[in-house]
């Protein structure tokens, strides 16, 4: 905590530290979030009473590990339809705050809407109204929404109708069931059933209705259909659809159609944008879009539709925006059932997940901000929450099991990321890095506070101090993009020097290159130089360019060694090893001590193994198919024919320092290139060895392959076998011991 109080106290001093110490704070973070939640643990029944503690949590940008937060709301009051002056509450489904702060409740057991004030008293109740003359009433209304004017839409599900009322509550219009051909099947009458709603600035609807899993359904101000938006992409599953085509149209219907996903529930925000919600979403899909998040994924629990039906929801934060991502184990099960999204200040957004009772807020780039589950006394849960609304910073939650309205309102810490989020969304950077500051100070683990703080820094032109928060946060696209930004000035301030100092660097490297084909001309004449160490590493350049004559000398002029080899595979595992740990910060993987354990175990086998496998396993067949060379001859061609992919590791190492990230395509370029120029190599390497034909060589090179297989195959074998072997010996030890 030492170093966040010296950068709250001294934000220019703290720039500059932050560049140096990126690499131990994370784990500095690590154990203090450790410490905080031990203490939390210990001692949170001390610092707040029962009705108001909490668990509140966030997932890393990898989304595999859970750190535990300070609260960021807490249980403020409960409030019963008899606190109201309206009665009690029969299974509310909806609520819905407008801009003054009053409250509307879709109360659906009691076939009414119960308008609030801002303190929660009752203003009016619509439960009976004339139409025509005739005397109506609610039935089962799910959905309502309030216009800016203050118009209230009712979703009057089972009377297949949405019903429009003014701000006092008096009646103006009913919009029936519209007519909608494509939902009629076999002549049989499509039953309209509403049950969530939007209406935009211009006076079209956006209702979500039962059983239609073809979008939303979007209405003209009048009620007059006008079309779907935002349908879901079919999840197919081939193998089904494949036997569907051969089934008899009696068979085809007794299996599952594949329609898209049906939404739950709809928001509109301040910049006509719609939320929309679905629940019953494939699992396997869900699951799939869990474990590697992308920013348009196929289906989803959250989008943010524009008006002409695209997703526009930032998918920034690395991780799925979809709940819980840990649903294996525990009380429950599953992915979170996400029943509906309330829109806060500056973007964020909150999704209830009904199954949990827990609720999940994102930024507006969809960085994870909190996630919080209140415990305690049954007064302060939801049994069965349903819907979700902001009320100036305060966040509501209606339960249908009890019908209650809870009130949670931020703590300390809750208001100051709200402040950030805010003072962002301003262009005001300047506060805003104090503030985020500020929630630094009360939690070290806010990744998000990094970003923020980056995020300023970047907009403000202070790319070198945007760069040392976004790596403590590990955000690696913002630091590129703040990179790409610092490289750009460093280019057009100093062109001419890095132009000639790329020249001469040019110069050198080719002036190297002839001094290496000199040298191999020499050796060739002169045995002398030709026994030398150094002679045999750098005929591998030779051979590379040259291979045919190159591996011909290898194996006949005794240009080569076991020796030089080994050298060479040793300089290319270790070209491997500094291109996956001493890359530039965008393209290496893995901070901890294990992941780089791991990962340098991986490199070094990754390369090893194979090579040793393919001498085996191509010795193995070639004798069988007169082959020439010798497990020598095959070894050492193998190793010089690796050359390409020590070069290029070394080229890529370089110019990861300089490249962004996107710009990956270079990297990625050098890296095939290598790989494949090796392989080629090989090949051309064991058609010389072997004195084969090119036919010859390419069926040789197949079994090989099914050698290495084989080979394996019978590796794994034995080790369980030896496994097994000393479990029985260990067990019979055991027996004995226990007997005597």
């Amino acid at each position: 905590m030492g170093l966040r109080k010296l950068i709250k106290q001294n934000p220019r001093w703290g720039e500059k530290a932050a560049v140096r110490t990126d690499a131990q704070g994370k784990w500095k973070r690590r154990v203090i979030g450790l410490v905080a939640a031990l203490i939390l643990a210990g001692f949170g029944g001390l610092a707040v009473s029962a009705d108001s503690s909490g668990k509140t949590y966030i997932y890393t940008n990898r989304g595999q590990n859970v750190e535990f937060t300070p609260d960021a709301y807490t249980y403020d009051r409960v409030y019963y339809g008899a606190d109201t002056g309206a009665n009690a509450f029969l299974n509310p489904q909806d609520l819905f705050v407008d801009q003054e702060g009053n409250v509307y409740i879709a109360d659906t057991g009691n076939n009414r809407i119960v308008a609030l004030d801002q303190t929660f008293q009752t203003r009016f109740i619509l439960s009976e109204f004339t139409v025509d003359g005739v005397v109506n009433t609610f039935n089962e209304p799910r959905g309502l929404y309030v216009t800016a004017e203050g118009d209230i839409y009712v979703a009057d599900t089972l009377n297949s109708r949405v019903v429009v009322f003014d701000k006092t509550g008096g009646f103006r219009r009913e919009l029936k069931a519209p007519e909608i051909d494509v939902l009629t099947v076999n002549d049989a009458q499509f039953i309209y059933s509403p049950t969530a709603l939007a209406v935009d600035a211009a006076g079209r609807l956006y209702v979500v209705a039962q059983s239609v899993s073809m979008g939303i359904i979007q209405l003209s101000p009048e009620g007059v259909f006008q079309g779907f938006v935002g349908v879901q992409r079919v999840s197919y599953n081939a193998v089904d659809y494949f036997w569907k085509q051969l089934l008899t149209a009696t068979q085809a219907e007794r299996m599952t159609d594949y329609v898209p996903t049906e939404y739950n529930n709809i928001n509109l925000d301040k910049n006509g944008f719609l939320y929309v919600t679905a629940s019953a979403i494939n699992f396997d899909d869900l699951v799939a879009d869990i474990a590697s998040p992308s920013e348009s994924p196929g289906v989803a629990v959250l989008r943010r539709l524009n008006p002409g039906g695209n997703d526009v929801l930032r998918r920034k934060g690395g991780i799925s925006i979809s709940g819980d991502l840990m649903y294996k184990g525990g009380a429950y099960s599953g992915p979170s059932v996400i029943v509906d999204a309330a829109v806060g200040p500056a973007g964020m957004y909150t999704l209830l997940d009904a199954n949990r009772g827990k609720y999940f807020t994102y930024s507006a780039d969809g960085e994870m901000l909190y996630a919080f589950s209140v415990t305690g006394t049954q007064k302060t849960n939801a049994a069965q929450p349903t819907a979700i609304f902001y009320q100036n910073g305060r966040l509501l939650v209606l339960d249908a099991a009890t019908g209650k309205i809870i009130v949670y309102k931020p703590t300390e810490y809750g208001e100051l990321l709200q402040s950030a989020l805010t003072q962002y969304d301003n262009y005001q950077f300047e506060e805003s890095v104090e503030t985020w500051k500020r929630v630094l100070s009360l939690n070290a683990n806010m990744d998000m506070a990094y970003i923020g703080i980056g995020k300023a820094y970047q907009q403000d032109g202070k790319f070198d101090e945007a760069m040392a928060y976004f790596k403590l946060a590990e955000d690696k696209n913002a630091y590129s993009v703040s990179y790409g930004s610092k490289r750009q000035i460093l280019l057009n301030k100093y062109f001419i020097f890095l132009l000639a100092g790329a020249l001469v660097c040019l110069a050198l490297l080719f002036k190297a290159l002839n001094a290496v084909k000199k040298h191999n001309v020499q050796a060739e004449q002169n045995p002398e130089i030709r026994g030398k160490m150094s002679s045999r590493l750098l005929y591998g350049y030779h051979a590379i360019f040259h291979p045919m004559d190159g591996f011909w000398c290898l194996k006949h002029e005794k240009r080569g060694s076991v020796q030089s080899a080994t050298v060479l595979l040793l300089l290319t595992v270790l070209s491997l090893v500094c291109r996956t740990f001493f890359s530039g910060y965008l393209y290496t993987a893995g901070n901890g001590a294990g992941e780089q354990s791991a990962s340098f175990l991986h490199t070094v086998f990754g390369l090893a193994a194979p090579v040793l496998l393919w001498v085996a396993a191509n010795w193995c067949i070639t004798t069988l198919m007169d082959g020439e060379g010798s497990i020598k001859d095959i070894y050492i061609s193998t190793c010089y024919a690796l050359v390409p992919i020590f070069l290029t590791m070394l080229i890529a190492t370089g110019l990861s320092h300089f490249l962004t990230g996107a710009e990956s395509m270079y990297i990625g370029f050098l890296t095939n290139l290598g790989y494949f120029a090796a392989v080629l190599l090989i090949f051309f390497g064991a058609m010389v060895t072997h004195n084969y034909s090119l036919s010859k060589n390419v069926a040789a090179s197949v079994l090989s392959l099914l050698g290495m297989a084989v080979i394996v195959f019978l590796i794994l074998l034995v080790l369980t076998v030896v496994q097994r072997m000393f479990g029985f010996i260990g067990l019979v030890y055991k027996e004995l011991l226990f007997r005597s």
